[in-house]
């Protein structure tokens, strides 16, 4: 639940990282145009649709961030520990017990409602995430882990036998002792024999 907005927090510090070497490659084109083989209009071309990517990335980081700011702070800080997008709160602090994880899907399906709210819907992450492969990338791990969550603490019967308890188990307390005819034979020959001792005995 929630994958494509997990993969978006997972991957906000890269957003900051590919933003910057976006600058990085646009000045290296830009300066070495003069020596370009390409004519001038491709190269312009080329510069103008960097120029567009690093443009939606920077809408992307800006709707991401404006959605955490409209969360309480409580949650902020659990998002921020969780997907370490913040300096300051890496690593979670809280005990990670029933109470912490419910808090976090709290926080996350509250960040995931603010975003839609924005206008950045789950289509429109998958619409990114086509054009950038790092969201892709962070979106398969999301749901990856999401699965295997999931499938964590199944019972599997792969023996093809039930596990059910058959009506042929009984407790012990409904067990009917019923001897066999041999079992009752020696019975009755152990008490005659016991009495032919203890008349001889007298």
């Amino acid at each position: 639940m929630f994958i494509e907005q997990k993969a978006l927090l997972k991957s906000l510090e890269e957003i900051s990282g590919i933003i910057e070497s976006m600058d990085r490659r646009f000045m290296l084109k830009a300066i070495g145009s003069f020596s370009c083989r390409l004519p001038a209009e491709q190269q312009a071309s080329r510069l103008i649709e960097l120029t567009e990517r690093k443009k939606r990335l920077l809408i992307l980081r800006l709707d991401v961030y404006e959605a955490l700011r409209g969360l309480k702070p409580e949650y902020r800080r659990i998002l921020a520990e969780k997907y370490g997008f913040d300096e300051e709160k890496r690593g979670v602090t809280d005990e990670k017990n029933r109470n912490y994880y419910k808090k976090l899907a709290l926080a996350t399906g509250k960040f995931a409602k603010v975003l839609e709210a924005q206008g950045l819907t789950t289509e429109k992450i998958r619409e990114l995430a086509a054009s950038f492969h790092f969201i892709s990338e962070a979106i398969a791990v999301e749901k990856a882990h999401s699965i295997s969550a999931a499938n964590f603490g199944v019972l599997k019967n792969t023996s093809g036998k039930s596990l059910k308890p058959s009506g042929k188990n009984l407790k012990p307390a409904e067990t009917k002792f019923t001897p066999t005819d041999e079992e009752r034979k020696s019975t009755e020959e152990c008490g005659s024999g016991s009495g032919v001792r203890e008349r001889n005995a007298q």
